[in-house]
């Protein structure tokens, strides 16, 4: 059973506007003189998907504001880099920003693994930041001018709790958990959260597995977790790994009672497209959905601007993998396999030149 409406890019916006009210301790400038917010977002890579509709979120909210005569008076320039999802990238992306451009804010960047990874080099220059949908980032460092923009709360359990608390409901009640996810620092914690909410709640985990985010194959974990007789899959994955442990899952015919949790994915309408009924019965979290408690003062004329741009996207840009793009040590993908990584996930993503300006 999926929830209705997955809007990830109205929080995006929500960022900048919370940002802007720190603003006021911003020493005093010429009017002429632009408030220069800086960020990292991964544009290309594994999370790409996400990362284009925060940088569309945030591209509203400047616009609009500028529109309205800017913050204080002076117009915003949103300052941001593609960190292509690699954490390597982002401890010199953020100094850059900081040393080089000399923004006036910092806010993000997108993402569990991106956020830890940058932490260090903001702790040390004693900035602030809002972390864009980080999971846990802040727990090793607990700095205390790092703010998470997560509807989850602060705890990685919170991300698992209601499937745990779904199963419960069912009967005959269901026992058997399998735990799996990309090695990388967000579903980490997701799976560490799991696996508490699990033992909490008298769950026996039967499987549990991360593999290397360069894993293109998933016929041998969707068997694993068949031979285990998981009743339930708490999966915490990235885009790429959502669409190949779902094929895999159907290719295999496992159909365990609940499988779902954090497939990452699922939050891009694209993919959502692309999978098609495979994604039936599904249980995965969502970000927003239309409910009547979440409509605010701008929130319907936002989602009609970014639908008329999505709309217009889709039909004047050719679709490209954001994969292609994504190179580190552990995780070198060839042409060809690039290739098929791209007819399997990216049926609904606006591409990203190289070559296009990243200073707004």
């Amino acid at each position: 059973m999926m929830q209705r409406g997955c809007l990830f890019v109205e929080r995006a916006g929500t960022i900048a506007i919370a940002a802007a009210t720190l603003l006021l301790s911003l020493a005093p400038a010429r009017a002429a003189d632009p408030i220069k917010i800086g960020l990292s977002l991964s544009l290309t890579g594994a999370t790409a998907p996400a990362g284009r509709q925060v940088q569309a979120g945030l591209d509203i909210w400047r616009e609009n504001v500028n529109a309205a005569g800017g913050l204080l008076g002076r117009p915003v320039e949103l300052i941001y880099y593609d960190d292509q999802a690699n954490p390597a990238n982002a401890p010199g992306i953020y100094a850059k920003l900081m040393g080089v451009d000399k923004v006036d804010l910092l806010i993000g960047p997108y993402s569990t693994n991106i956020i830890a990874a940058a932490l260090p080099a903001i702790i040390q220059n004693k900035r602030m930041t809002i972390g864009i949908f980080g999971l846990g980032a802040n727990k090793q460092y607990k700095y205390a001018r790092y703010f998470s923009m997560n509807s989850q709360g602060a705890s990685p359990r919170n991300y698992s709790r209601g499937l745990f608390e779904l199963a419960l409901e069912q009967q005959p009640k269901p026992r058997r958990v399998a735990l799996v996810g990309a090695d990388v620092e967000f579903s980490r914690n997701a799976l560490d959260g799991a696996q508490e909410n699990a033992k909490e709640l008298g769950f026996d985990v039967v499987y549990e597995r991360t593999y290397p985010l360069a894993n293109t194959e998933y016929t041998a974990t969707a068997r694993a977790m068949q031979a285990a007789d998981a009743e339930v899959v708490y999966a915490a994955t990235l885009p790429v790994d959502t669409v190949g442990l779902l094929r895999a899952s159907n290719e295999v015919q496992f159909r365990p009672k609940l499988y779902g949790g954090a497939f990452l994915g699922l939050l891009v309408m694209g993919i959502k497209q692309q999978l098609g009924a495979l994604i039936n019965g599904l249980v995965n979290h969502e970000f927003y959905i239309p409910a009547a408690s979440l409509q605010f003062a701008g929130t319907k004329e936002f989602l009609d601007e970014y639908q008329k741009r999505a709309r217009r996207a889709w039909a004047s840009i050719r679709w490209a993998s954001p994969i292609l793009h994504m190179r580190t040590p552990r995780d070198r993908f060839s042409r060809r396999r690039s290739a098929r990584l791209n007819r399997s996930m990216t049926s609904g993503l606006p591409s990203t030149s190289a070559a296009m300006p990243l200073t707004r």
